[in-house]
């Protein structure tokens, strides 16, 4: 099956682009050989390296280091964006984990200090409840937001668009309030 056909995997609808925003990289948490490696899949500091290296790639570039970043992540991607969150938070204005798996990071919530949305499906019981625990560990703002009619892996129709309405809603408060200044 190609990786990107899977449901976990799916990109957002382009919602931000209507606001003025670009959800633009796709960042892979494992490489094809590292991915071989189940294990390796929830070793959650390994895969937010990821997301922390194409941070540091776009601050690099003069017309974008000045932008804020909205992190987003789907099922371990949502641990990982929350991992790089804590080892960029000057960088990173909100994050937005879609699902599962924010249990995996755990260890580093109390250090996230960006607002986050967490994003749930309401049929996902289990995860809704992780959620819940998560949000009482996060060193941050947070909100839960949990979707109606929808349960684990969002493949119901109008899920997606649903999660990249809220995200852009949280990325718009954010970068609003939370852009680094320019330098000068």
């Amino acid at each position: 099956m190609n990786p990107g056909s899977k449901l976990e995997t799916r990109p957002l609808p382009p919602v931000s682009a209507d606001a003025g925003m670009a959800f633009g990289m796709r960042i892979g948490k494992l490489d094809s050989d590292e991915a071989e490696d189940r294990r390796l899949v929830f070793d959650i500091p390994m895969p937010g390296s990821r997301p922390t290296q194409a941070i540091d790639r776009v601050s690099l570039q003069p017309a974008l280091a000045p932008l804020s970043i909205g992190m987003f992540g789907a099922s371990t991607g949502a641990a990982a964006a929350l991992v790089a969150a804590t080892r960029r938070p000057e960088v990173v204005a909100a994050v937005v984990p879609r699902g599962a798996r924010r249990d995996l990071a755990l260890d580093h919530l109390p250090a996230v200090q960006v607002p986050s949305l967490l994003t749930v499906g309401a049929e996902d019981h289990e995860v809704l409840e992780l959620s819940r625990i998560a949000a009482g560990a996060l060193g941050c703002p947070c909100q839960i937001e949990v979707v109606p009619g929808v349960t684990h892996l969002f493949g119901e129709a109008g899920a997606l668009e649903r999660v990249a309405v809220l995200a852009t809603a949280c990325f718009e408060t954010r970068f609003g309030a939370a852009c680094r200044p320019q330098a000068g």
